[in-house]
């Protein structure tokens, strides 16, 4: 069996002290993987992110648009099946 684990944080702040903008995140993820039978593996994945008062990201919607709002577990679920078809697709590209 293979574990790995890591974390950090990340510390965000801007030119605006009046704001109040400053922000810190911290992350970690644990993943185990397991060889079952000859090409066949087992995998198990656990990660947090903590964000007091949230953290906007910058999305696909473009350079002046950010997203606020938590994403749900669909949106996760299709970025994640996004990413992984055009990892498999050389032809596919994530600028648009």
């Amino acid at each position: 069996m293979t574990l790995k684990a890591a974390g950090g944080v990340l510390r965000y702040d801007d030119d605006d002290p009046p704001a109040h903008n400053r922000r810190e995140v911290y992350y970690y993820y644990v993943e185990g993987t397991q060889k079952i039978y000859r090409g066949l593996y087992g995998a198990a994945r656990w990660s947090q992110v903590f964000a007091d008062r949230g953290f906007r990201i910058a999305s696909q919607l473009g350079a002046r648009q950010t997203v606020s709002k938590p994403f749900s577990r669909q949106e996760i679920l299709d970025a994640v099946r996004e990413a992984l078809a055009a990892e498999s697709d050389p032809d596919k590209s994530w600028s648009r």
